[in-house]
């Protein structure tokens, strides 16, 4: 008996070593995975209703979302982001196609995320993630600081029915308004949203029904709407019928229209050239430079914590640091934390040890991929407390 037991104790210690790093959060509603940093990954959910992303789970600090964690749950109101929340992946398809999500909320305390009206932006609101399907709005307006909505942020907001840009240079993706045929999209002339009206419209639409996608008007710099060339209607909003233009919607050619919201020239209905799998982008061939930070400060602070900062870039979208106990940054011993801010406190640090840190900042291009700059010049510090 006793040498059967012996047999047994390496087997259960082998099994017990190969369990994947995939575990189930205490109250079942969350899996997740741990990330090299130890802390928490979220890669499914089964909650519904309110739902509050926890900011630990089974002592771990939860700072991923993964990709499409929610996407196209039913059952599901609201959502809670915590403070510690950092990373979203894939974007915004972790909250896409909820058809029941009203408003998505977010930890003012977050760093990397917020929210202004139920509504998903990233902290300096240049980046806009989700508008929740079931968002009770007619009438939306875009920042003017949003320069990128994300692929299908807005695709299936079944209630909203105006949407105003109100930057001259936002641009967005294939899906960005997939299913939004009841939509009017108002937008600044002469800047890149205007580009991507072009673009993706009707050869951009990857041959879906145009029923399913929004229509384009101008509107002034001020953001008002701008009835100067409508195609019909003269007084109304584009429902009355015009001189020439049979329904004042945009879509044909006209005269009509003097004042009224909706009674433009029809830019959304110009072909474009965008493609199925990512139309309506900037020129190609647009060259992306991203200039080189260099560290301003590196201190040891009480509690295992070293302070970085960093000299701003120009354009730049965030920041990768890079640390390690390794001169050559060897991938064991080697940590990586990208934020929007020129300065970080990296925690849990080993006491004695001496790491070293360099920094570089980073662009999106035209697919949403990260453009890096050079690496700043390495400095160390030892972690003396």
């Amino acid at each position: 008996m006793k040498t059967k037991l012996f047999l047994l104790i390496p087997l259960l210690f082998t099994l017990i070593c190969i369990i994947p790093q995939t575990a189930h959060a205490q109250d079942s509603q969350f899996t997740y995975e741990l990330k090299e940093d130890n802390t928490a990954k979220i890669t499914a959910s089964t909650a519904t209703g309110n739902v509050t992303i926890p900011s630990e789970i089974d002592g771990h600090t939860v700072t991923e979302i993964g990709a499409r964690v929610f996407y196209a749950k039913s059952g599901i109101y609201t959502i809670s982001i915590p403070a510690t929340v950092t990373s979203i992946g894939e974007w915004d398809y972790a909250f896409s196609y909820c058809y029941s999500l009203a408003a998505i909320k977010v930890d003012e305390a977050n760093p990397e995320f917020c929210s202004q009206d139920g509504v998903l932006y990233t902290k300096d609101k240049s980046v806009l993630y989700n508008f929740p399907c079931a968002k009770n709005t007619v009438s939306y307006r875009v920042p003017a600081t949003v320069d990128h909505i994300c692929c299908t942020a807005f695709a299936s907001a079944k209630y909203l029915k105006k949407l105003y840009l109100d930057g001259k240079d936002t641009y967005w993706m294939g899906f960005t308004f997939y299913n939004t045929g009841q939509m009017t999209i108002y937008y600044i002339p002469g800047g890149l949203s205007e580009l991507y009206v072009q673009n993706h419209t009707k050869n951009g639409r990857c041959n879906e029904s145009d029923e399913l996608y929004p229509k384009y008007r101008l509107i002034t710099e001020d953001g008002k709407e701008d009835g100067s060339s409508g195609t019909g209607g003269t007084t109304g909003d584009g429902n009355t019928s015009g001189t020439e233009g049979t329904t004042g919607d945009g879509n044909t050619s006209g005269t009509g229209g003097t004042s009224g919201g909706g009674n433009n020239s029809g830019a959304g209905d110009t072909s474009g050239n965008g493609n199925c799998t990512n139309p309506g982008n900037p020129p190609v061939n647009e060259e992306i430079k991203v200039g080189k930070t260099s560290l301003k400060t590196l201190k040891n602070q009480s509690g295992r914590k070293a302070r970085i900062s960093y000299k701003k870039v120009t354009g730049a979208k965030g920041y990768e640091i890079v640390y390690s106990t390794s001169r050559k940054f060897t991938k064991k011993t080697t940590g990586k934390i990208r934020t929007k801010s020129n300065s970080y406190t990296i925690k849990k640090l080993k006491k004695g040890k001496t790491y070293y840190f360099k920094v570089r900042a980073y662009k999106l291009n035209n697919q949403n991929k990260k453009v890096y700059g050079s690496y700043s010049k390495v400095q160390k510090l030892k972690i003396r407390k």
